[in-house]
């Protein structure tokens, strides 16, 4: 982890995040069928995680709230789904393999829960102070 090569991967990574499109996610989906960039990407968010156990403070770097906004878990009610996508069902699942399935993907819906609320308090500030 400490070549040249793998440097130049994991300044690609940092580069991409916070994602901030469906455009971005689209390009990191296709990114992370590359095995190298797969390994970047998981070193990232391990160095991201550091010693925490809360998946919403990874989330929160991974993810814009404006685009988290489009997304829960299942991909109900007209929003996309977290589980359909790599990045968070396989790479982030790995970095936080030692929580479980279930407590995994418990904290990952409360991440998104906890970004829609974030994200409705600045529209609602917004929304006052504009007046």
């Amino acid at each position: 982890m400490t070549g040249e090569i793998q440097d130049k991967d994991m300044d690609e990574v940092a580069s991409m995040l916070p994602l901030e499109t469906l455009t971005a996610v689209r390009e990191i989906e296709e990114k992370l069928q590359l095995p190298d960039f797969a390994q970047s990407m998981t070193a990232y968010l391990y160095k991201m995680k550091g010693t925490s156990e809360d998946v919403s403070n990874v989330t929160r770097k991974v993810f814009t709230h404006d685009l988290l906004e489009k997304y829960n878990w299942d991909g109900r009610w007209e929003k996309k789904s977290l589980a359909e996508l790599t990045l968070v069902n396989t790479t982030l699942r790995d970095v936080f393999k030692n929580k479980g399935a279930f407590n995994y993907q418990k904290n990952v819906r409360k991440a998104v829960e906890l970004s829609h609320h974030r994200l409705q308090q600045k529209k609602y500030l917004n929304k006052g102070i504009s007046k």
